[in-house]
């Protein structure tokens, strides 16, 4: 269906409402400059302030680069990593054969919750929290503790049953006194 349509407008007050091309395009570009411009000037803060973050990254940078100086010979970096890795191993923590046993001992149905450990004098006392689903675990996780070779005086502290839905199950803590000399020695 085609619509005809009457044009009233006499053609030359036609001329005088419609906007040349030419002006259209210098209008929409002043636009896209004018949007330019005023995000320019509402950004400005904010470059401000990542320029003098920038600036104090850079300092940062060039600090670290002039302390690792002396390190850039491949030669030097050889060197220095057996350094660290003989120093590493001489300083070795009085706690890694003491975790490295306990994660040996503790069986799948004992979660630990709490670890606590003091040297005093010439041993290290360790208290012990833990969870267990029965007390036949409880007993059997004590005992493997008193026959290893760290933690051969245990002593008991507490117990008590939590009722929990759908099973209940056990919360109890011990401790124990290990002696330096035999974690120096790491034998077990």
């Amino acid at each position: 269906m085609k619509i005809d349509r009457i044009d009233l407008m006499p053609s030359d007050m036609r001329s005088s409402f419609s906007i040349p091309k030419e002006n259209l395009i210098a209008i929409g570009l002043l636009v896209v400059l004018l949007l330019v411009i005023l995000m320019i000037v509402f950004k400005i803060p904010i470059y401000r302030a990542h320029l003098s973050e920038w600036s104090r990254l850079a300092a940062e940078l060039s600090s670290v680069q002039s302390a690792l100086a002396p390190y850039t010979n491949s030669d030097q970096k050889v060197d220095l990593r057996s350094e660290i890795t003989q120093q590493f191993g001489k300083r070795k923590s009085i706690w890694t054969n003491l975790m490295k046993e306990i994660s040996l001992l503790t069986p799948k149905d004992v979660w630990l919750t709490n670890l606590k450990g003091q040297v005093e004098k010439s041993d290290i006392k360790l208290t012990f929290q833990a969870e267990a689903v029965s007390q036949d675990i409880i007993s059997k996780y004590m005992s493997s503790l008193e026959n290893s070779y760290y933690f051969r005086h245990v002593k008991f502290k507490i117990s008590e049953r939590l009722d929990v839905l759908p099973s209940p199950f056990y919360r109890f803590e011990f401790e124990s006194a290990v002696a330096l000399s035999e974690i120096s020695r790491g034998e077990p």
